[in-house]
């Protein structure tokens, strides 16, 4: 009644379609870089233990694993992946878990919202990644003190959506 397709390819090849597909690519070099980098550690770990061995697939193209050819390639991307070509990330000798996420206004988060053990993976931390991280001070946004909380206060939900829609 059904029918699966299952697309071979090499993994800087995946990656090609994968990070133009994740992330804008207009954003800096460095940015794209870390998000090949990112984009290739998660993809790594599927190889050797695949979501869907009954299918042969590794993993899907879906937002459930990382989205593959919303985007065609770009060059800009196409050099990040090549600059990057081989890196992966790890943390004390063991491949990382790099979950990244579409929206998160400059904020990092814990594993927690994945329901994951926030003890396995102490190298994903809840903090405020912009460039001058606030944390809890005043900055002016439209001629308007605005305080912007902490990274730990953003797991809040309340918290997080008064932000998100101020």
């Amino acid at each position: 009644d059904e029918f699966y397709v299952v697309n071979e390819l090499s993994l800087e090849d995946y990656l090609r379609y994968v990070v133009p597909s994740e992330m804008p690519s207009g954003y800096p070099k460095e940015a794209l870089k870390a998000q090949a980098i990112c984009a290739r550690t998660y993809a790594y770990r599927f190889i050797s233990k695949p979501a869907y061995p009954e299918l042969g697939a590794h993993l899907d193209d879906s937002v459930s694993y990382q989205v593959f050819n919303n985007i065609p390639p770009q060059k800009s991307t196409d050099e990040a992946i090549a600059e990057t070509r081989g890196l992966l990330l790890t943390y004390e000798g063991i491949l990382a878990e790099t979950f990244f996420y579409s929206t998160s206004c400059g904020f990092g988060t814990d594993v927690s919202v994945w329901n994951s053990n926030t003890e396995r993976y102490p190298y994903l931390q809840a903090m405020n990644h912009g460039e001058t991280k606030y944390m809890g001070v005043m900055a002016l946004s439209n001629d308007e003190a605005l305080v912007i909380p902490s990274g730990e206060d953003m797991k809040k939900e309340e918290v997080f959506a008064k932000y998100i829609s101020g």
